[in-house]
């Protein structure tokens, strides 16, 4: 048994379109993909050129990182984080030319200052004071302040008291404000 088919002549044209369009399919999909190819691959290169670019800065200002990463590697090491001597009084000294030499450094001028001993037990470190009055103009207590949270051993600012130190006369020529400041500035001491 044969079977024949025989399309009709509408048949015959819509197949032939068919047929036709299949390749113009695979073209266009062929295309598309590509195109998105492209794309994809200009945004990898943007990115690059992007991380290039952060790259050469970072080399750029390497030493400036490097002395930076070296202070703070100081910092870090820097040492006890108490006083260590073998008497208590000896670490009191030792806190008070600590703090009077910060006030001194940053352009404070030292008026008054004191060592105190506060015993904290046997077990532990000793808690040691030092009050030091000075008159400086408020960049300097900002500086003061900074390098006394920079300091080893550790330096507490407990307390501090700042009020006007001078009068404004008529006459007096223009100078930087200065005011009166009372710091009391707590360490600890290791006695062996």
């Amino acid at each position: 048994m044969t079977f024949e088919f025989s399309p009709s002549a509408l048949q015959q044209r819509v197949t032939a379109i068919v047929i036709a369009l299949i390749p113009l399919a695979v073209l266009v999909a062929m295309l598309a993909s590509y195109v998105s190819d492209i794309a994809l691959h200009r945004e990898r290169v943007m990115l690059l050129k992007r991380e290039r670019a952060d790259y050469a800065a970072l080399i750029q200002n390497a030493p400036l990182w490097k002395s930076d990463v070296a202070r703070l590697r100081a910092i870090a090491a820097g040492g006890s984080l108490v006083f260590a001597n073998s008497r208590v009084d000896a670490a009191a000294q030792q806190l008070l030319t600590a703090v009077s030499s910060i006030v001194t450094d940053e352009g404070g001028a030292a008026v008054q200052s004191k060592a105190e001993i506060n015993a904290t037990g046997e077990d532990g470190p000793t808690e040691i004071r030092a009050n030091v009055s000075f008159t400086a103009d408020i960049s300097a207590v900002t500086h003061i302040l900074f390098r006394l949270r920079q300091t080893r051993p550790i330096l507490i600012p407990v307390q501090l008291s700042i009020r006007d130190a001078v009068v404004q006369t008529v006459a007096a020529a223009p100078a930087p404000h200065r005011l009166q400041v009372e710091l009391t500035v707590a360490g600890y001491a290791s006695v062996p």
